[in-house]
């Protein structure tokens, strides 16, 4: 189960979370939206003068679109 906090709804299992990120993004907006993250994600680059904190930020937002990503796979493969 995702639990955050107290908030009664993240105590869904993550089956059922899975299969509702399934439902919203397999459509052609959807794809849309996975593939615009994804660019300004792990498409972008940053020069050697990047400070450690843009690139631990950056790691941060490429974590949350592979968790979307593993997300939808899960909900549409069950």
């Amino acid at each position: 189960m995702i639990r955050l906090g107290n908030r009664k709804e993240a105590s869904l299992p993550i089956s059922e979370v899975a299969k509702s990120f399934a439902r919203v993004f397999n459509s052609s907006d959807g794809d849309r939206v996975i593939k615009h993250l994804r660019s300004i994600t792990f498409e972008r680059c940053f020069g050697a003068e990047a400070s450690e904190e843009i690139l631990r930020f950056s790691e941060g937002q490429k974590a949350l679109v592979a968790h979307i990503e593993a997300l939808i796979k899960s909900g549409s493969e069950g």
